[in-house]
Formats: structure tokens, C-alpha cells, sequence
């Protein structure tokens, strides 16, 4: 990027929502949002994510030399691709609720019906109490 403003900046009691355009090289911008979120005092464990689950995950690629662990390849020892699902702790949330957004890039003639799905949820979240 040859240029880059901070177009908003919201802080919340345990988090910060900041999001930046940068301006391409060939001249078109390209805004991108981030998130920072405080950590617990005492973390969750990550769990690697497995394909055949029904998870949202996020995936990166952790750069430089890992010592390699056993039944992995050795070529997984160098920017290592890592896989971990989202997890909640459902209690440590306020109200134990989940909140979803939905992107703003979503045709708004598919809203209502992204939005009925996702308060689907609410009844299995219910079962379980």
C-alpha cells in the first residue's frame, strides 16, 4: 500500500474496533477492519480444527522454524500452517449470549433470511440451557 488513513476508531470495555483504508498502488483503496480483543486472565486452550466438524475457524500461517512434533513432516517444521476453530465460553459472555454480525456487504435481500437462520441457533442453545 502507498498510503493508508484510519477511517474509525470505537473502543469498548473489552475491545477495539479500528478500521483503516490503504490506498493500492495502482490507486484503488482497500479498507480493512481489525479487532482487538482483551484476553482473559486465564486463556482457553486452543483446539485445532478438523474439517469434518461444523466449526468456524481461523487459519494463519505461523512463520520461521518449529521444532517438528512426532507423525508430522518435515517440511511442516517451517511456516507451519495452523487451523484453530472459535470457541465460547458461554458464561464468561454478557447475558451468555453470542453476538453475530452480519457483514454489510450482504445483499440486503438476503438479510432477512441470514438473520433467521442465525436465531435458529437460539433454540439449540436453549436445549442446552
Amino acid at each position: 500500500a502507498s498510503s493508508y488513513r484510519l477511517l474509525s476508531i470505537k473502543s469498548y470495555p473489552n475491545n477495539l474496533d479500528v478500521t483503516a483504508e490503504f490506498i493500492l498502488p495502482d490507486g484503488f483503496p482497500l479498507a480493512v477492519g481489525f479487532s482487538l480483543i482483551r484476553l482473559r486472565e486465564t486463556p482457553m486452550t486452543p483446539r485445532m480444527a478438523d474439517d469434518r466438524l461444523l466449526f468456524f475457524s481461523q487459519a494463519f500461517e505461523d512463520l520461521g522454524w518449529h521444532p517438528a512434533k512426532v507423525a508430522e513432516l518435515p517440511n511442516d517444521a517451517v511456516d507451519r500452517k495452523v487451523e484453530a476453530i472459535w470457541r465460547y465460553d458461554i458464561d464468561q459472555l454478557p447475558d451468555r449470549q453470542i453476538k453475530i454480525y452480519v457483514d454489510p456487504t450482504v445483499p440486503k435481500r438476503w438479510r432477512e433470511s441470514f438473520r433467521e437462520g442465525i436465531e435458529m441457533w437460539n433454540q439449540a442453545y436453549a436445549l442446552i440451557g
